[in-house]
């Protein structure tokens, strides 16, 4: 949504069967490189399996606030996604 001027430098992304993201349940990947990754079986997600999804920018002042939701300003739909692997 914003990077407050810094440049971004790596995302986390975080995954979860349950909307509210319990850390007991909840995977996560780091991508360092790159703005599109694809979940992956080896990432800890189960074929047909229905999950949410946020995203976590990173630059020089730390992890900003995540983003859950579809579209460039994180304005659209909940991110969900019926994984296929």
């Amino acid at each position: 949504m914003s990077d407050g001027g810094a440049i971004i430098s790596k995302y986390k992304i975080e995954f979860s069967q349950d909307s509210s993201f319990p850390v007991s349940s909840t995977g996560e990947k780091l991508v360092t490189s790159g703005s599109t990754y694809t979940l992956q079986g080896s990432d800890g997600i189960a074929a047909n399996v229905n999950y949410y999804i946020r995203v976590f920018a990173y630059n020089t002042e730390g992890f900003g606030n995540p983003c859950g939701s579809a579209g460039e300003l994180c304005d659209g739909a909940v991110a969900q996604q019926i994984s296929t692997a």
